[in-house]
Order: structure tokens, then sequence, then C-alpha cells
């Protein structure tokens, strides 16, 4: 069989790649490629997804790298409220979301 782009292994290769771009220092790489991934697992298997939601709070972490603060604490808000829908608010997942969500909030510089 063929892979595609919107393949699952396909699009699982591209969040790891975009981990690794990040790693390296690559943040707006890291950034577009994880954009195309979300943008593709939104399509299917759909935004409620944990696949699409793993790959968005991926994203609002390499948006924090790029300086896109505001844009990464609305991503990872609503990653954190589906997380806690899907999940519950004490499950390791929702919990690793809370974390970034947290630290996108203090690059924004907005903690008490």
């Amino acid at each position: 069989a063929k892979y595609t782009s919107a393949n699952p292994d396909s699009l699982a290769c591209d969040l790891n790649l975009a981990a690794d771009l990040f790693a390296a220092g690559e943040a707006v790489q890291a950034r577009d490629t994880a954009q195309e991934v979300v943008d593709q697992y939104m399509k299917v298997p759909g935004e409620k997804h944990p696949y699409t939601l793993a790959a968005q709070n991926n994203l609002g972490v390499y948006l924090s790298g790029t300086g896109e603060a505001e844009r990464s604490e609305k991503i990872l808000t609503l990653v954190v409220a589906s997380m806690r829908e899907r999940f519950g608010r004490e499950h390791p997942n929702t919990l690793f979301c809370v974390m970034n969500l947290a630290n996108a909030t203090a690059d924004r510089g907005d903690l008490p």
C-alpha cells in the first residue's frame, strides 16, 4: 500500500519530525510541520480525537517556541478543555496539556 500524506502512519512520522526539528532549534519548521499534521487530523479522525489533541498540544508548544504565546495559549486552552471532557481532569495526558498551557501563559507574562 502506498502511503499518502494523510495516512495515519505518515502523520505520526511528521509529528515526530516536528519534535525533532524543535529539539534541533528549528522552531519555525517544527511549528509549520505540526500545523500541517493538525490540519490533516482535523479532517480525519476529527477535532476531538486523541491524535488531533496530541498534535494540537505539540503545536501549542512550538508556537510558544516561535514567540506566538498568545496563539499558543488559545490553542492549548481548547486542548485542555477537550482533554478534560474526553479523559477527565486527573488523566496524565490532560495534566501534561495543563502544564503546557501554564508554560504558554507564563511565556505571555500573564501569571500572578
